[in-house]
């Protein structure tokens, strides 16, 4: 799950970039990239659900394998 709380003052363009985003990950196909399965707004926040990859995120796996 990806959370995004809209700022009230942002602007057309961030939005957008919200926007963009979730048709990007709606798009993207492979073993290594995350996509989409679901988007909802609430209070404020922008959620986006995404698939689940074992192995934990990229922060994590790079941790253990390259900064030992």
């Amino acid at each position: 799950l990806k959370a995004i709380r809209i700022d009230k003052n942002w602007g057309e363009n961030e939005l957008e970039s919200i926007k963009n985003e979730y048709g990007i990950y709606k798009k993207i196909e492979g073993d290594h990239l995350v996509a989409a399965t679901f988007s909802f707004y609430e209070k404020n926040v922008q959620f986006f659900v995404l698939e689940y990859m074992p192995g934990g995120d990229l922060s994590k796996i790079l941790e253990e394998h390259i900064f030992l």
